[in-house]
């Protein structure tokens, strides 16, 4: 987990995401659809960030440090 983000929180998204896959399989949804969409929603939410007064050097350190923590989910 990144520095500042609630383990809670983040469960909750996580779940959140995999309701998302399940009604994309019960749905015969493009998987590629889904992954597309899940990028798309990463750009605007950066554009957000951006357009709210983040730095992108901030973004950038943060999306890091989530990165590095993803072998905690997957491993």
């Amino acid at each position: 987990m990144s520095k500042g983000v609630s383990s809670q929180d983040l469960l909750k998204v996580l779940v959140k995401v995999r309701d998302l896959r399940a009604y994309a399989v019960r749905k015969n949804l493009d998987p590629w659809a889904v992954r597309q969409g899940l990028l798309i929603a990463l750009e605007i939410d950066t554009l957000a960030a951006l357009r709210r007064g983040v730095p992108r050097e901030n973004l950038v350190i943060f999306d890091m440090a989530a990165k590095e923590n993803i072998q905690v989910y997957t491993h």
